[in-house]
């Protein structure tokens, strides 16, 4: 199968070789827009041109936006294509849903915050950290750790789980779990899932 992934960094690019580690003939296409690296600070309209553009450009008719700020701008714009639009946030929806939690974290850029989709998908509590540093610091490999750690004492000790709500945090996804003693949902592996039914 041969798809294309769109992100704005490297977390699109842990994402997809996530995948192609756990996923047979898969083959990818990475669209990864680093010159507009953040998305999650960017104005909603020139991200809805700049994702509308980026999928026109793919060579697949299967496109993953491995990113949660693009994703929400689907939602956000009721976007439709004329080419197969996988988002991540619709596999998290639909897994949290089946685990019926009353609170969930999300660790997000301040775009996804905004639009706020996870809440208005799942019609639950979503408390949401805004994990711009931690990004960045991930996407530049600098001080990773020290953003990281600034943020767990904001994290509610009563959330059911920590979504990570932006692709980059994948890369970390092993520190959240020796970290906090509850689920951790990372979208790559709600993927593999997918690809494998």
């Amino acid at each position: 199968m041969q798809i294309s992934l769109i992100d704005s960094g490297i977390g699109g690019k842990v994402f997809g070789n996530n995948l192609l580690f756990d996923v047979n003939d898969l083959e990818i296409e990475y669209l990864v827009d680093y010159k507009n690296f953040p998305y999650g600070n960017k104005d909603l309209s020139f991200l809805k041109e700049r994702l509308i553009e980026l999928v026109n450009k793919a060579n697949n008719q299967i496109v993953v936006i491995a990113c949660n700020t693009l994703s929400s701008i689907i939602f956000h714009y009721n976007l439709s294509f004329n080419k197969t639009v996988v988002d991540v946030i619709t596999p998290t929806i639909f897994y949290l849903k089946d685990k019926n939690y009353s609170l969930i974290t999300v660790y997000a850029t301040k775009n996804t915050i905004f639009m706020n989709i996870f809440e208005k998908l799942l019609n639950t509590k979503i408390i949401y950290i805004d994990a711009t540093k931690l990004i960045s610091a991930i996407e530049n490999d600098y001080n990773i750790e020290e953003e990281f750690y600034k943020l767990v004492n904001k994290t509610p000790k009563y959330s059911e789980c920590i979504v990570l709500g932006c692709t980059h945090l994948i890369k970390i996804k092993e520190l959240f779990r020796n970290t906090f003693n509850r689920e951790i949902i990372s979208q790559d592996e709600l993927f593999v899932k997918l690809f494998k039914e």
